[in-house]
């Protein structure tokens, strides 16, 4: 309906406005009845409204061009183009507070994050976030500016994450959106868990799983309560952390999340083992992996930990073969990073049976491979494993 009413408009304004633009110049120009009056129109095809309101649309300036090069960057981004998409931000940029100019950021900061430049991003964005906030438009602005805090976290801003966190609830519960809510709520909490404010990330997450559940967002109330419980194992409140584990795993085999029950199967191993109950550990390790495909990245992990368990109660044959079998799926899956970390482990493991030569050997591999992937926190991981190796060699130097 709006296309067909765009026509006549643009006919009788000679092509010179785009009616949904004067919408938005309405909404930036404080007209707010206005704008919805026009939209209304448009959507009617009423032309004798559109008619009224085309003076108003004589002042509106031209923004056809900046509007179809939003459309031809969104279309390279779905290509996969994000150099082009960047290469565009002088065309797509504008001081114009209208949804394509919130668009314009949107992409923009997809694109970034294409490329792994996790500042450039966020301030993307979180500009975005507040464009759509200064147009009224809730929903929009608590996505974006929820995007724009975890990526603002991850590039290392954490106060600033947390700022635009607080924004992002605001406008998502000004939108009345309880999915939205709850995202906001559960991932600021993780935010308030990296910066070390356990109790408002508890707090945090706590929320998140009631509004998740009024919401009927059982996947999203499920992963509250499991990083709850992670956060009170990490606390030291291994009875909290059991009871919210256990709660979490409840919701997620009931809903048939296969992949969040073995994440809290994991979580619930790792307090059985520090409880020194390690075929119970065992145990719910192999209950975990009967719940995910074997191609799945998070089977290389539960692999790892049965090597690991299976090295603790002696068994070092069965420990190195679930190691290895890792090793093969992290390799199968062209995943980098869980081969690094599997080499790691097994560089370790033969180095706790004094199989140096192996140890030696396994290291090395894995930090040529973190050296060729840029992982950085892995490499230092693993050269401070390999100095506490050649240190139990005798090799000082």
């Amino acid at each position: 309906a709006a296309h067909q009413a765009g026509e006549p408009l643009a006919r009788f304004s000679k092509g010179r406005v785009d009616p949904w633009f004067l919408v938005d110049w309405l909404i930036h120009e404080g007209a707010a009845e206005t704008a919805v009056a026009f939209a209304a129109a448009i959507e009617r095809a009423d032309i004798g409204a559109l008619r009224r309101y085309a003076e108003v649309g004589a002042e509106v300036p031209d923004h056809r061009a900046r509007r179809e090069a939003v459309r031809k960057a969104g279309r390279l981004l779905e290509q996969g183009d994000a150099d082009a998409v960047i290469a565009m931000a002088p065309e797509i940029e504008a001081d114009h507070e209208d949804l394509a100019a919130v668009g314009a950021m949107q992409m923009l900061g997809d694109a970034h994050a294409k490329k792994r430049q996790w500042t450039a991003a966020a301030d993307r964005w979180i500009e975005g976030a507040q464009r759509a906030d200064r147009l009224g438009v809730s929903i929009l602005a608590a996505k974006l500016g929820a995007s724009g805090a975890w990526m603002a976290a991850r590039s290392g801003r954490p106060e600033l994450a947390l700022e635009v966190y607080g924004r992002a609830l605001d406008s998502a519960k000004a939108a009345k959106d309880g999915n939205q809510t709850a995202r906001v709520l559960i991932n600021r909490a993780i935010a308030y868990a990296a910066v070390g404010r356990l109790e408002e990330a508890a707090a945090g997450y706590a929320e998140g799983a009631r509004v998740a559940h009024d919401a009927g967002n059982f996947m999203f109330e499920g992963n509250a309560l499991g990083n709850l419980g992670n956060l009170y194992f990490d606390m030291g409140d291994t009875e909290r952390a059991r009871e919210f584990q256990g709660q979490a795993l409840a919701i997620r085999e009931r809903i048939g999340d296969d992949v969040g029950a073995a994440y809290s199967l994991n979580s619930l191993s790792a307090i059985l083992l520090g409880e020194g109950r390690l075929e119970e550990g065992l145990d719910a390790i192999g209950r975990a992996r009967g719940h995910i495909d074997r191609e799945h990245p998070f089977d290389i992990v539960l692999l790892r930990r049965l090597g690991e368990i299976e090295r603790d109660l002696g068994r070092p044959k069965d420990a190195v073969r679930h190691m290895r079998e890792a090793l093969e799926g992290a390799e199968r899956l062209r995943n980098g990073h869980e081969v690094v970390n599997t080499l790691f482990a097994l560089s370790r493991l033969h180095g706790d049976v004094a199989e140096y030569a192996d140890a030696m050997r396994t290291a090395e591999r894995g930090i040529d491979i973190a050296r060729q992937i840029n992982a950085i926190q892995q490499l230092a991981a693993g050269l401070i494993d390999f100095g506490q190796l050649t240190f139990s060699m005798g090799d000082l130097d």
